[in-house]
């Protein structure tokens, strides 16, 4: 037990997990109400992928097997969605001129999150066997 929880894995999924619950408080409350469509693009996928990865977090602590199949896709997707929610968070706030600077930070943190969901990737191909 003390092996997996020191590998790159789940060390990776602590990181996002920490990183995206980081960016829900800074995002909390500021984003405006006019564009609902793209608002609701960055808080599922930074709430979704909360969710997503404490189910994974709590699955190695019961011990559960987890297909490297669903974790790859997992952390391609949410690679995916991180890009994008992190574009449309630098969009407004290079569009607006009174915004706060909590979007910006958040942008980079987003951003920086789908960096290390691809780096998930390739520990999850490299360390958990199919």
């Amino acid at each position: 037990m003390l092996e997996l929880l020191r590998s790159p894995f789940f060390v990776t999924k602590v990181v996002e997990l920490a990183l995206s619950i980081i960016c829900s408080f800074l995002l909390a409350g500021i984003l405006p109400s006019d564009t609902i469509f793209q608002i609701e693009v960055v808080h599922t996928t930074i709430f979704g992928f909360v969710l997503v990865n404490l189910v994974v977090v709590l699955a190695f602590f019961f011990e559960e097997p987890l297909s490297s199949r669903l974790a790859i896709t997992i952390s391609a997707v949410a690679t995916a969605f991180h890009v994008v929610a992190a574009i449309i968070m630098f969009g407004y706030y290079l569009a607006e001129t009174n915004v706060s600077r909590r979007i910006l930070a958040a942008a980079f943190i987003t951003l920086l999150d789908a960096v290390i969901f691809g780096a998930d990737c390739f520990f999850t191909c490299r360390y958990i066997p199919e």
